[in-house]
């Protein structure tokens, strides 16, 4: 994989390269448009508006990566998002608040793959679905229903000006095949735990809001892991 700032000294970039076993560009201008050299990485700081971050997923992108700050490095959780998947957003929970990233993100999958119109909009609506709990439940820690709290957007707004809570990450990741589109969103919260009452309550459309009930009702199928922690969403192809 090739690494590319986007308003990041070139030398911090080289740095972070280097660290992670990947070579770096200096610019994505005159990289051709060819389906083969779809292994480029968009290293940010500072939020991107929505069109901005369209761009950096346009092909030959093969990922979007928000960093803290100049000194930041790659995670082994960005490194192993890279590597394991064929596209990949990761931002900050301030980010994903102000940037609706799961038309981002489903734009970009729709680029790169052939889906009907039906389709297309089941994708948007379960990525909007997976990456608000992961945003409210998981990075930020609002409980169930905190969204119909008197106080709630004073509490949304506390929570992500807090660099504890703000900072933490939203991936969402594609890879896909002939047959099957696998999509993954993740969180850097608590978690909870996993058991068969909860996947019983979540057959319920009154379980924490419309959520995972409508995630289940249009994917293919689901899996929650890393307790509870990411959400695996999975759409036939053929």
């Amino acid at each position: 994989m090739r690494l590319v700032g986007e308003g990041i000294n070139p030398k911090t970039v080289k740095r972070i390269a280097l660290q992670g076993g990947f070579s770096s560009l200096d610019t994505i201008e005159n990289v051709e448009q060819d389906d083969d050299l779809n292994d480029i990485v968009v290293l940010f700081i500072g939020t991107l508006d929505e069109n901005h971050l369209l761009m950096e997923l346009k092909k030959p992108r093969k990922a979007c990566v928000e960093l803290v700050s100049e000194y930041d490095d790659l995670s082994e959780k960005d490194i192993a998002f890279l590597t394991a998947n064929d596209l990949t957003l990761a931002v900050r929970t301030e980010t994903a608040v102000k940037v609706p990233i799961s038309h981002v993100f489903a734009t970009a999958i729709l680029e790169r793959l052939k889906v009907s119109q039906d389709q297309a909009i089941d994708l948007e609506t379960v990525l909007h679905e997976a990456i608000f709990n992961a945003i409210l439940h998981g990075n930020l820690e609002i409980e169930s229903h905190g969204e119909d709290a008197p106080n709630y957007f004073q509490l949304l707004e506390e929570k992500v000006s807090n660099p504890s809570f703000g900072n933490r990450k939203i991936y969402a990741s594609a890879k896909w095949d002939h047959e099957e589109l696998l999509i993954t969103v993740c969180d850097e919260g608590k978690g909870f735990s996993l058991n068969q009452d909860f996947y019983k309550d979540i057959m319920s459309e009154g379980y924490s809001g419309r959520g995972l009930y409508l995630i289940q009702a249009l994917s293919d199928s689901f899996t929650l892991g890393k307790d509870g922690r990411s959400i695996e969403m999975r759409f036939r192809r053929s």
